[in-house]
């Protein structure tokens, strides 16, 4: 599972709280997923389905509890050397997607970068930051939209992502980027 559907990585950050324009970005979402902390674990429905039928199988007495705890302490140990020690890097490409994606709204707002994600933090939508710069918001959700899909096309020509799922993931931009235009958080909530 080396490549995470972006389209699916827009809903589930925008779901999850990450940075408000940031969020959106795709191919940062789909490095997000190599990150550290998620290579400690089985994602939460996998871990369950395995630990539902590691428990059936102790409780038919097929297996034993101890049989059963060193399955489920193997299969972490497989996912960790799979996955290796990609976190770093992961995180560093979300990190550049996301001030890429910052960057280019701030750019449109005549804004600094900074500026942008203070406004952010003090719990405004990107539409109330561009109506208070003079901005049109559709100019700003345009230029949002298309530096997203701008990158989505570097990864297609970089052999990061297939075309058919790039094309599933520009469909789906636009829609997710117009729900983020008015998505605010309380003002102090971390922006993680």
């Amino acid at each position: 599972m080396k490549r995470f559907l972006a389209g699916t990585a827009i809903t589930a950050a925008l779901v999850g709280g990450s940075v408000a324009i940031a969020t959106v970005s795709p191919l940062g979402i789909a490095a997000a997923r190599n990150a550290p902390e998620a290579q400690t674990a089985e994602p939460a429905g996998r871990r369950m389905v395995l630990q539902g039928v590691l428990d059936e199988l102790v409780a038919e007495g097929v297996i034993t509890q101890d049989q059963a705890d060193t399955i489920r302490e193997r299969v972490r140990e497989r996912i960790r050397e799979y996955r290796g020690d990609r976190g770093g890097e992961g995180r560093a490409r979300f990190r550049e997607a996301m001030e890429q994606t910052v960057a280019t709204a701030a750019s449109t707002l005549g804004m600094e970068p900074a500026d942008l994600v203070a406004e952010l933090r003090a719990g405004k939508s990107l539409r109330q930051v561009a109506e208070e710069q003079g901005v049109d918001p559709a100019v700003l959700e345009q230029a949002v939209v298309d530096d997203i899909v701008a990158r989505i096309d570097a990864a297609v020509a970089e052999g990061h992502l297939d075309a058919e799922r790039a094309e599933q993931a520009k469909a789906k931009v636009p829609d997710r980027v117009a729900r983020l235009m008015d998505r605010a958080r309380p003002a102090g909530a971390p922006m993680n």
